[in-house]
């Protein structure tokens, strides 16, 4: 039953080089679009109060879009990017800029933490492996090392809580969002004494952790300035990475999403949480009855496009991007004795070492540019395969659905599909984690009864086939690389 006068869905996906915003029908069309680059992060910091700026800028290139249209919104559901931490006053002014996934000022206390049985106990409840993107780890890390900002902090709260705080004036935080942090004792649904224990504050410095589905009206003020003919329902929604899992794929165990754009991640729907004895992977909260496990990558697009302006010396625009992806595919498989380990910016899965390091083995005289680009390629895909091997461990692995900008390339699909020696489900759009949020806001708005019953989004091309004369190869090449990075 449908809750309010509506006939589309905004989504709005903050991520950390990208906000976007679509307006989606109920068919899962998209009626309007708009979307704006962030600011390269400097250190993995980031200004949250512009982000809400451009967050409010393209709600109402979207409103505007709308309008011409005649179509009015149900509601604005929210995706956000997990593991930012800000230190906010009481009227929720940043005191410091947000430290996102990538800033790694608390590798010192997450190593002194590491091994521990406190260690152990924290990932337990909570799901997060100890790592310095985890927000208990930065919160902690403030308290040693910039006590004046933290002792002034009203709440810590992600760039998420922090946009959605200003359209409703409320300081909440959804379980999904909530369960990244590191704090959130995600099997009980109430925050980890241990780990607020551990990080220094109590829980009344965090937001009041809701479902997914909770929905506010914007204020009347915030409402008209965004173009909204009347206040408009908020549906809080979820992180990216667990709507990017729903949006990409049918929420059935087994399914794989695999994620491959600026970073990589592979995620799977589970019915229970049960961590990885080994704290390799993740296991987040979609909703309150829905997990998602799995693991994040930094080796993906960042790595390449890096290794682009290295060789090119230019800027790492898309026409240069794809060049170099071109001369990759001149290279045959093996990049002839060239192995690339991709842990230039450090690593997340399979490895959880922020210190570990990229290099390149096996160089001779033969080797121009496209061998190291096709290297590079294969080196980022061995990385996801050896991720894929560790959540076998723990799930029966299914069918893969891939997506993100390096899936629109086809080396990229073709390769993937080969070293991982399974079929490759696909789909060019860009845009799971809009689409997951879009999903939400459905069923917080009484329009689908159920986000099992998803299909509406998932619009799959003809699947992608290893290549059969080269995965004896690939198999031999990446238990090479696999061996390389055991020894690190």
């Amino acid at each position: 039953m449908i809750e309010s006068v509506g006939n589309c869905i905004i989504s709005l996906d903050i991520g950390t080089t990208n906000i976007k915003a679509f307006a989606y029908s109920e068919l899962g069309n998209v009626l309007a679009s708009a979307a704006v680059h962030i600011a390269e992060p400097e250190s993995g910091l980031q200004d949250a109060i512009k982000i809400y700026i451009q967050c409010a800028d393209i709600l109402k290139q979207i409103n505007k879009q709308l309008g011409i249209q005649s179509m009015q919104p149900y509601c604005l559901s929210i995706s956000g990017a997990m593991h930012s931490m800000l230190p906010v006053n009481n009227l929720g002014k940043p005191l410091a800029p947000a430290m996102i996934w990538a800033n790694n000022s608390g590798l010192q206390v997450s190593k002194n933490l590491v091994g521990t049985d406190l260690a152990w106990s924290i990932y337990k409840e909570t799901g997060t492996p100890i790592h310095p993107m985890s927000p208990m780890i930065k919160i902690a890390w403030m308290k040693l090392e910039r006590g004046d900002i933290f002792r002034r902090a009203f709440k810590f709260i992600s760039i998420k809580e922090y946009v959605y705080y200003r359209l409703t004036g409320i300081f909440l935080v959804d379980y999904s969002i909530a369960s990244a942090t590191g704090l959130f004792d995600s099997k009980n649904l109430n925050w980890s004494q241990k780990a607020l224990e551990f990080a220094g504050i109590t829980e009344k410095q965090l937001g009041e952790p809701v479902s997914p589905y909770h929905r506010v009206e914007t204020s009347t003020s915030v409402g008209k300035d965004l173009g909204f003919k009347s206040n408009l329902a908020v549906v809080i929604g979820a992180s990216d990475g667990c709507l990017a899992a729903l949006g990409a794929a049918p929420l059935k165990e087994g399914n794989i999403s695999l994620t491959i754009g600026t970073s990589a991640a592979l995620r799977s729907f589970v019915s229970d949480y049960l961590p990885d004895p080994k704290s390799r992977l993740f296991t987040y909260l979609l909703d309150e009855q829905h997990f998602i496990t799995g693991a994040p990558s930094n080796s993906a697009g960042a790595v390449f496009a890096w290794l682009t302006q290295l060789f090119t010396g230019k800027g790492i625009g898309l026409t240069d991007f794809e060049a170099f992806n071109s001369i990759a595919s001149t290279i045959p498989a093996g990049s002839q004795g060239l192995c690339f380990i991709p842990y230039v910016l450090g690593e997340r899965a399979p490895i959880w070492d922020a210190e570990a390091t990229g290099s390149f083995s096996g160089i001779r005289n033969i080797h121009t540019s496209a061998h190291f680009a096709r290297a590079a390629m294969e080196g980022i895909l061995y990385n996801l395969r050896y991720i894929l091997e560790i959540l076998k461990e723990r799930i029966v692995i299914s069918d893969i659905f891939a997506g993100g900008g390096l899936i629109t390339f086809p080396i990229w699909r073709q390769t993937l599909a080969t070293i991982l020696n399974k079929p490759l489900n696909y789909q060019l759009s860009k845009e799971d984690s809009a689409a997951g949020a879009a999903i939400i806001g459905m069923k917080a708005m009484g329009i689908i009864p159920s986000i099992t019953a998803q299909t509406i989004f998932y619009k799959p091309m003809p699947a992608v086939v290893p290549e059969e004369s080269m995965t004896e190869q690939y198999n031999y090449l990446y238990q090479q690389f696999k061996n390389t990075v055991n020894q690190i």
